[in-house]
């Protein structure tokens, strides 16, 4: 039966109809679209869009949770060992409270899973033995089949995902690793289906979703390897960001370098980090060489002076105030001031404190 146009009483034609579907989908150029937030900044580079979903692969035991574990605690408003990565400011004002994580693993031993968690909250300065609210740590690995439903246990994972998600809010989240909540991850349709739920669900609670994927190793070439089966390419297809981290074993010691292999905004640099191991956690901390050599450090004593003088007796200031200052006291740049700022959080010149969601700096005492 032919279509009747309700405000006409003739029949609408092949090209009306088609309009009549393409509607809700066209962009109209009279429209100011959102702009793109993100979670993370590198040197001043933004990655991790919100309301996207991003990928940490690589072969198995080669660094990718402890990867993890550094953007959970920089989400988290960590300084400690994690050089420039942090939540750019204006991400913060947007978010509008303080930053929520949920944290899901598939794969470890729940002693595993403990560890990470405590790895965060020792970066961030918490109580090792206290939970905290804004995240939230959930271990999904000995979930078996439903006996009385017949739901297979990759379904219970997922469904308890979204439960998750529903009932904690988080403004990110980590499942670790994603291969464990579809059933056959070489299969087209099925790989196809669970990428757009997650992408649905990102962009509906406008939240950013890390997935962890292992390598297919190729022998001899590992430049050549993919992300594993047709999960992998989907993944790799629809993510804003695609990082991939390996382990290097040298004289002085076993380094990590995380390389961003996917992007569709601004190239991130390498990010390098170790294992620090002194009590026992092993907590990875970068190594933002940048930032600690002589040559390019720009704390000098001038600088130092104009802080101390800017923030006495534990008073407080925004990011932004603190640069308008250093540029009208010093005449530095913007990416300068930038920069004096990233320095002063490594070599514990600045304290920072995370209140609903907005920043504040203030001098440390105990700064030598």
């Amino acid at each position: 039966m032919e279509q009747v146009n309700k405000k006409t009483p003739y029949l609408m034609t092949f090209e009306e109809k088609a309009m009549e579907q393409l509607r809700p989908w066209l962009l109209d150029p009279r429209k100011d679209y959102p702009e793109t937030f993100y979670m993370f900044e590198w040197n001043g580079v933004p990655f991790s869009a919100l309301g996207g979903i991003q990928n940490n692969a690589g072969f198995k035991k080669n660094g990718k949770t402890n990867y993890q574990i550094l953007l959970m605690a920089a989400a988290l408003g960590g300084t400690m060992g994690l050089g420039s990565l942090r939540v750019p400011e204006r991400t913060l004002r947007q978010i509008g409270h303080p930053i929520r994580v949920l944290y899901i693993d598939t794969e470890m031993e729940l002693l595993n899973s403990a560890r990470i968690q405590r790895c965060v909250h020792r970066i961030l300065g918490w109580s090792l033995k206290e939970y905290n609210e804004r995240f939230i740590v959930v271990n999904l690995r000995n979930v078996e089949k439903d006996d009385k439903t017949g739901e297979p246990a990759h379904s219970r994972r997922n469904n308890l995902i979204k439960l998750g998600i529903e009932t904690f809010c988080p403004d990110i989240v980590f499942i670790d690793g994603v291969r464990d909540i579809i059933g056959d991850f070489n299969n087209l349709e099925e790989s196809a289906a669970l990428v757009n739920e997650l992408m649905a669900l990102a962009q509906r609670r406008n939240i950013c979703i890390w997935n962890t994927i292992h390598f297919n190793p190729r022998p001899g070439n590992d430049n050549d390897s993919k992300m594993r089966g047709h999960l992998g390419t989907e993944l790799g297809n629809k993510a804003s960001d695609t990082f991939m981290t390996t382990k290097k074993k040298e004289a002085n010691g076993v380094t990590f370098t995380v390389k961003q292999i996917d992007a569709r905004g601004k190239d991130v640099d390498d990010i390098i980090f170790k294992i620090d191991d002194s009590d026992g956690l092993g907590v990875p901390t970068i190594i933002d060489s940048s930032d600690k050599e002589d040559s390019d450090n720009l704390l000098t004593d001038d600088v130092i002076n104009v802080i101390r003088n800017l923030l006495p007796d534990n008073k407080s200031l925004n990011w932004t105030a603190i640069r308008k200052e250093l540029t009208n006291q010093l005449g530095m740049t913007k990416d300068q001031t930038k920069k004096v700022i990233n320095q002063a959080l490594e070599y514990r010149l600045l304290n920072v404190k995370d209140c609903a969601g907005r920043r504040t700096y203030s001098f440390n005492p105990d700064f030598d």
